[in-house]
């Protein structure tokens, strides 16, 4: 995991010192396109690289967006270019657009992420799982009061307007694997718990790991009786004019803690 890590960043330095990072970032700005990052959790300091992204690193990754690019909301994407179909649509000319994403829900998202991100003015969605944020039930074994976000987290989320609280399932359940009838029990409970505790309605879906192994075209139908405007999954790529809303790519950000 070293070895890519550091073949990843000498790409990267090659990429920016020639001058094709900036090639490329007029090019896609010139295009309108949408640049959707996804984070887990927030450790203090810098960070490390195992999948955990530092404060540092967030604050220096937060400052970069507030500076070079236009933070996006999700409710502009559905105004911008993407449909349900796939189907081609004009890409509006604007400059590179980047919408900030969180999964799981851990609290240190809430207490250390948020506030980065608030202090920057930067709209994010974190997309939670209710077991686990109410309950305190993780499928990856991590259980524990001091990663569970508190109620006082939660309501500070909800009273945000640049905080969007998104549906990560109940469970947390591969979504490839299961039959329609239970992701459509999974998409109840949780959309269920999250209008009994909080009082709202989450109209927007990340799929659990999020891979392309993991998502499923069935799901769409599910999602939309559900009230899901769209839905963000983990493989890589950019929002396009093609882009299907219900399949909407991410970059996944946990390992860049580059110093500041």
């Amino acid at each position: 995991m070293r070895l890519v890590y550091w073949l990843e960043l000498i790409i990267a330095y090659l990429f920016y010192f020639t001058g094709l990072y900036w090639i490329r970032k007029l090019y896609l700005e010139r295009r309108g396109a949408i640049a959707v990052i996804a984070y887990h959790r927030v450790m203090p300091g810098a960070g490390d690289l195992g999948g955990m992204t530092g404060e540092q690193s967030l604050d220096w990754q937060m400052r970069y967006i507030r500076r070079r690019c236009i933070p996006a909301d999700w409710r502009g994407l559905l105004s911008g270019n993407l449909t349900e179909e796939g189907g081609k649509r004009k890409a509006p000319m604007t400059g590179l657009r980047v919408l900030v994403t969180f999964d799981d829900g851990y609290r240190d998202t809430f207490t250390r992420g948020l506030p980065i991100l608030e202090r920057n003015g930067i709209p994010s969605i974190v997309f939670a799982a209710t077991d686990f944020i109410f309950e305190g039930k993780h499928p990856d074994g991590n259980e524990g009061e001091g990663l569970v976000p508190s109620a006082d987290d939660l309501a500070a989320a909800v009273k945000s307007s640049l905080v969007t609280l998104g549906n990560h399932t109940a469970s947390h359940p591969i979504i490839s694997t299961l039959e329609p009838g239970y992701f459509d029990r999974e998409l109840d409970v949780s959309q269920r718990a999250f209008q009994t505790r909080l009082g709202i309605q989450p109209e927007v879906f990340a799929y659990p790991r999020g891979r392309k192994s993991d998502v499923k075209e069935n799901a769409v139908p599910i999602l939309q009786k559900h009230g899901f405007k769209m839905a963000f999954t983990m493989i890589p790529g950019l929002v396009s004019s093609t882009t299907h809303r219900y399949f909407i790519p991410r970059i996944g950000m946990s390992h860049v803690n580059d110093p500041v």
